[in-house]
């Protein structure tokens, strides 16, 4: 059983969960990180102003978590196991991971989850889509 604080440490590590080859969940880290700036070196095409502009979706935080995770792990391969499905529920009950979603209606389109750190230190998780 994993524990809170033992979840917190790590990820202010630098480390992550995820299940590995022998379905077991455990830490992992890599040396490579992705950054996207959001100030003025970030180009969002015109085709994506356009669709934004067009209000065919809407955004949530947090209205759809559970079907979010599951939702990413929703695939013939996956890391995102059961137990680390309920890792990130407790994550998220403990206020420590976030779903953002996209919503046409009232049907979810997309969306993706993201865990945190105590500085409040934000990445990516996983995104799963509908189209």
């Amino acid at each position: 059983m994993w524990q809170l604080e033992e979840i917190l440490e790590g990820y202010s590590q630098g480390y992550f969960l995820m299940q590995g080859e022998d379905g077991r969940v455990r830490w992992f880290s890599t040396d490579v990180r992705t950054l996207i700036p959001l100030d003025d070196r970030f180009h969002c095409p015109k085709s994506l102003r356009r669709a934004l502009n067009q209000n065919w979706f809407q955004v949530g935080i947090n209205k759809a978590f559970r079907e979010v995770v599951a939702g990413c792990a929703d695939r013939e391969t996956t890391w995102i196991s059961p137990e680390l499905q309920e890792i990130y529920r407790d994550l998220h009950r403990w206020g420590y991971a976030h779903s953002f979603e996209t919503w046409q209606g009232d049907q979810l389109a997309g969306g993706h989850f993201r865990d945190h750190d105590r500085g409040s230190i934000y990445w990516r998780v996983d995104v799963l889509s509908y189209f």
